[in-house]
């Protein structure tokens, strides 16, 4: 189905999910035993800067990893994840490389193609340093990003299966006009080999919910929604598992109603 000629439905889809979720999440977050409990932390080899979200009490909870844009950090990501932990998840902001604390440590520093490519091994590392947390299932494994995260959150799915489930937003699996149109200078070599959108076949099973702005002119929808046409041969067998939206009206943002979606999703995939 062709979005841009649908636009009425898709609306009214997405506002169906995002007032169910929105509901859902108000009933936990009003309820007295839901404390959501914020934490620093610096996992793997690498000792990634992350910000633990959580419930207080949590206990072999699926984990989900959130990966901010372009020019942000971690902290920019823990308002909605305290929405998906008061839900029932522990949730695992990180600083992308070039980013927040990285800039900080007497490193060299990657170019930006090294620093997607390393963030997205960094989410890897971090479920292997998550493996004996009890408060964790890192059997359920689920990762969404904006703009730039979105475009690692790609790319991490193709990297690694334990990825069950991922919500890209305002983000894309070709990476050459988004990079242009930002300024970025992408490393050839390094694209030949892990732009995403030439690895369609690592994408299955995992369930994947991909978000786009009709109107967005920062990273553009034409790579998701090519990809989207691409995959569904392959998910074929459970069609479910795949999804694409794209808002008529919006441009490069991610409004609650976008979060919402994502949530419900989560809900429908991770938590069985």
């Amino acid at each position: 189905m062709d979005p841009i000629k649908r636009p009425l439905l898709y609306l009214l889809i997405a506002a169906f999910m995002a007032l169910a979720v929105v509901g859902q999440s108000a009933m936990a977050a009003s309820s007295p035993a839901v404390t959501v409990i914020t934490e620093p932390a610096y996992l793997g080899p690498d000792r990634v800067p992350s910000t633990l979200v959580y419930p207080k009490g949590a206990e072999r909870l699926p984990v989900i990893f959130g990966v901010h844009g372009l020019g942000g950090n971690k902290s920019q990501m823990v308002s909605y994840a305290k929405t998906l932990a008061a839900t029932g998840y522990v949730v695992v902001a990180i600083d992308a490389r070039l980013h927040g604390e990285w800039l900080g440590r007497n490193i060299q520093h990657p170019s930006m193609t090294q620093a997607w490519v390393l963030t997205a091994m960094d989410i890897s590392h971090c479920v292997d340093a998550l493996g004996a947390d009890p408060r964790v299932d890192t059997t359920k494994v689920g990762m969404y990003g904006y703009s730039m995260g979105g475009i690692i959150t790609f790319l991490a799915v193709t990297m690694d299966k334990r990825i069950a489930v991922a919500a890209p937003m305002i983000g894309s699996p070709e990476w050459q006009d988004a990079a242009s149109r930002n300024r970025i200078e992408l490393d050839g070599p390094l694209t030949a080999l892990w732009e995403p959108k030439l690895h369609p076949e690592k994408f299955y099973p995992t369930a994947l919910l991909m978000q786009t702005g009709a109107k967005d002119e920062v990273v553009p929808p034409d790579g998701a929604r090519r990809l989207n046409e691409v995959l569904k041969p392959l998910y074929a067998s459970t069609p479910e598992r795949l999804s694409y939206v794209e808002y008529p009206k919006l441009d490069h943002s991610s409004p609650l109603y976008m979060e919402n979606v994502t949530t419900q999703w989560f809900v429908r995939f991770l938590t069985k």
